[in-house]
């Protein structure tokens, strides 16, 4: 554990968090409390801020590993509002994301999704360049050797209430359970543009100049944490080529877990062997006959690709011409051959590793999930291996705010 050194904006925030503290502190450590007898003194928190700690995520979609190794930079922010907090206002239900504070976050990632650069509040506001929506700095990336420059953004939910990120929370422990997380990646073939010459990235004033736009000034947004990167939503994107939704509701702080074993559902290719996931005959991802209405996961006569109807699925747990030599310790792993491309194996288990930390005035809440990436249709399922496992891991620097 570290001590965290307020800057001055935070001070207030620290006094009010200490006082917190100390009420938390005389609750039962026991289980913790059902949120149902809702707190009405109004001395709970209202907002967390979440920072993406993007050295400590992880997001390896797909069986082939050619999407491996995505990085969300740093600087993806959101804010949430907590409302139904129980009486001891020590687990709080929460729902966005919304605008920060601008006093300590400048940089508003609430933007028309087809002109980055300006910021919105409705979809009006974007004059046809919409729709406006929360979102994260551009993702430098690549798919296999390919560079893309995806686009992560929140999209509201139908029902009464639309917000795209909702869960619960709990101050005593850090716990996070995420009941609703709606992303969807928007993805570009072409290196993200750089934002170079910016000598203090993330103040929202424009001072640096992009890459592929000299004449275009910029502000760092995004900082890269597997590729060096530094990008902005000032300069100029590449053209999107298609777009896919995370499946990222049910993430938690817990750890999640599967076991290869003959109840998995059988491969396409490499024979009789399971799988960790399988297709349904409607093109549904599935790791059980139970996920499909005919009972029946991985059935080889499922829709061929879209664009070929001569393209059958492809579903198997590497890409590998021999096998991937898998680390249980890491869950890494890496094909032994000369391709040396990233693999889940053939036996053992996944595991996705959430976790829970408190520090002094904030928490560090890793939020993880094993899930089936369903397949999209065409390109990024040949390439990234659609069925397939995606491990995620996604730790956040989360701190208590309270607006009055």
């Amino acid at each position: 554990m570290f001590v965290y050194a307020p800057n001055p904006v935070s001070r207030t925030v620290l006094a009010r968090w200490s006082l917190f503290v100390a009420v938390v502190a005389a609750c039962s450590k026991d289980a913790p409390p059902a949120i149902g007898d809702v707190n009405t003194s109004g001395a709970c928190p209202t907002h967390l801020d979440l920072s993406l700690e993007g050295g400590q995520s992880r997001f390896d979609p797909g069986w082939t590993g050619g999407a491996h190794g995505v990085g969300i930079p740093q600087g993806s922010d959101a804010t949430v509002e907590l409302y139904d907090c129980d009486a001891s206002c020590r687990r709080c239900k929460f729902r966005g994301p919304l605008r920060g504070d601008p006093a300590i976050k400048p940089v508003v990632g609430q933007r028309c999704l087809a002109a980055l650069s300006k910021t919105c509040t409705t979809d009006a506001e974007c004059a046809g360049a919409g729709p406006c929506r929360m979102m994260f700095p551009p993702i430098a990336s690549k798919i296999s050797t390919t560079p893309t420059c995806a686009l992560a953004y929140f999209e509201p939910i139908a029902g009464p209430e639309p917000s795209p990120m909702q869960g619960v929370f709990d101050f005593e422990t850090g716990e996070l359970d995420m009941t609703v997380l709606n992303i969807f990646i928007n993805i570009s073939i072409g290196a993200c543009a750089r934002c170079t010459g910016e000598d203090e990235p993330f103040d929202d004033v424009a001072e640096g100049t992009c890459d592929n736009a000299p004449a275009t000034k910029c502000d760092i947004h995004g900082r890269g944490t597997t590729l060096p990167s530094t990008t902005s939503y000032d300069c100029p994107r590449p053209a999107a080529l298609f777009t896919i939704k995370l499946p990222g509701d049910g993430a938690s702080t817990a750890t999640r877990e599967w076991t290869m074993d003959a109840s998995r559902p059988k491969c396409t290719v490499g024979g009789d062997k399971p799988c960790w996931c399988g297709m349904c005959a409607d093109g549904k991802s599935c790791i059980a006959n139970r996920d499909c209405a005919d009972n029946r996961c991985n059935a080889v006569e499922g829709p061929p690709m879209q664009g070929s109807a001569l393209t059958p699925y492809n579903i198997d747990n590497n890409a590998c011409a021999t096998t991937c030599n898998w680390d249980p310790t890491t869950q890494r792993g890496t094909c032994n051959d000369a391709t040396a491309a990233p693999c889940y194996p053939d036996t053992g288990k996944l595991i996705a590793r959430g976790s829970a930390e408190v520090f002094d005035g904030y928490y560090i809440s890793k939020i993880a999930n094993l899930v089936c990436m369903p397949a999209f249709g065409g390109v990024p399922d040949q390439v990234g291996g659609y069925p397939g496992p995606f491990i995620y891991e996604a730790a956040f620097r989360i701190t208590p705010r309270t607006v009055r």
